[in-house]
């Protein structure tokens, strides 16, 4: 753990790490292909589908031949191509057909719009109810349009998004998210509420960015407006409206086998105020998301590594941290952080598969570092283990069904949490 807590001494270390991934990238992207590696020119023939365009599935396939690292290698092309397209979570069956220089691909479609309901309750005090509605092909190309709502014993929300993966079949992007959220925050020590306020936020997020291979980079600029009120005689927050600007790289090198995802991602996430109307410094904070996944013999080993720091801002601005994964056995944004640092452990075994899923179980550890400012603020560590099961849904790889059992003797002591669904 030495290392993971010298990675964040400074709101610095993230951005320099989100430059460095940019720039060794996109100097490795712009570098001369060897002619040996450099796939032939290929015709596309495709067939099968019904609701995806078929420029869309040329865009994918011809994505994926330049990924090929060894085009040339008999049997290789074959299997990458068709795990690639996998990967797309669109087509549910791949048949691919080389010739000299034509390429046939038929495929069988997923059905991508999905109602997912989600409910949440645990032995401490979070109760959540909620539907999110997503739609992972909209208009036949790749675009993804979701709409959910959330009711809570603290509060609601509702968000609404849309993204454009390959805006005019290019490799650039965008996407809108405009949320409200109205709810009760509580700041535990133990088991003991120490600050308390209600929040009312509505919030609109716009930007786009520019994918390579991997690797995808993007900006946001957004608005916030903030109001608050007072419970159990804690004094609130100022009300508030403040603009900012977000920096975001993202790298994944996963494939999709069985009910997981086999590889790494890391997501690196900057974030900076520019201007607030309550004369409180403007907040700026960086953090970076981590995430190894083995799969051998269906067996999965997954490792997250968290880690995040605020500078400037209030304690309203602080990481509102709880109820997810590393966090397991601490109420749902019950703690909050200027800075964290977070390990996570699970190891899943399957023990019935079906069309629909994979059942699994396997043994969990959380152990967190975390740093909580304000007069009301301080420094602890939590270990949090247990036992869980998960039904992972095939469709769309993550789990449906949730139960999880175990103690975290520095917040909620022995506890269980049940989720069915997906978190809003």
């Amino acid at each position: 753990m030495f290392f993971l807590m010298r990675v964040l001494n400074s709101l610095w270390h993230c951005v320099s790490l989100t430059l460095v991934l940019a720039w060794v990238v996109v100097n490795l992207w712009s570098s001369p292909a060897s002619a040996e590696n450099e796939p032939e020119p290929f015709s596309i023939t495709i067939h099968g589908h019904e609701r995806t365009h078929t420029e869309y599935i040329e865009k994918l396939v011809r994505d994926c031949l330049s990924g090929a690292a060894y085009p040339q290698q008999p049997g290789y092309l074959d299997t990458y191509m068709r795990q690639c397209l996998i990967n797309s979570k669109l087509f549910e069956k791949i048949k691919i057909q080389f010739s000299a220089k034509t390429i046939d691909v038929e495929v069988q479609e997923r059905w991508t719009l999905i109602p997912i309901p989600y409910l949440q309750v645990n032995t401490g005090n979070s109760r959540q109810i909620g539907l999110i509605i997503i739609e992972t092909n909209f208009r036949g190309n790749g675009k993804i349009l979701a709409g959910g709502a959330s009711l809570s014993n603290v509060g609601a929300s509702y968000f609404g998004y849309y993204q454009d993966p390959a805006i005019n079949y290019s490799n650039w992007r965008g996407d809108i998210l405009a949320d409200h959220v109205n709810q009760a925050l509580r700041l535990y020590r133990q088991r003991n509420i120490v600050d308390s306020f209600m929040e009312s936020t509505n919030g609109l997020l716009a930007g786009g960015g520019y994918k390579m291979s991997d690797l995808i980079i993007s900006s946001h600029l957004g608005t916030r407006q903030r109001k608050f009120t007072s419970i159990n005689n804690f004094e609130p927050p100022k009300n508030q409206r403040f603009g900012y600007l977000n920096m975001l790289a993202e790298y994944s090198n996963k494939d999709f086998h069985f009910y997981g995802n086999h590889g790494v991602s890391l997501k690196i996430n900057a974030t900076k105020q520019l201007v607030r109307n309550d004369q409180v410094p403007t907040a700026a904070n960086a953090d970076f998301a981590f995430s190894f996944e083995r799969i051998v013999i269906k067996h999965a080993l997954q490792v997250q590594v968290v880690a995040g720091k605020l500078n400037g801002g209030a304690r309203e601005d602080a990481y509102r941290l709880g109820g997810a994964k590393g966090f397991r056995g601490i109420e749902r944004v019950g703690l909050w952080a200027d800075r964290y640092q977070v390990i996570a452990l699970d190891y899943q075994i399957p023990v019935e598969s079906f069309p629909a899923g994979t059942v699994t179980v396997g043994p969990f550890n959380d152990y967190g570092i975390v740093h909580t400012a304000g007069p009301n603020g301080y420094a602890t560590q939590y270990d949090s283990f247990g036992v869980a099961t998960y039904f992972f849904l095939t469709a769309i790889a993550l789990p449906g069904i949730g139960i999880e059992v175990g103690i975290n003797r520095q917040f909620q002591g022995p506890f269980a949490n049940l989720t069915i669904g997906l978190s809003i």
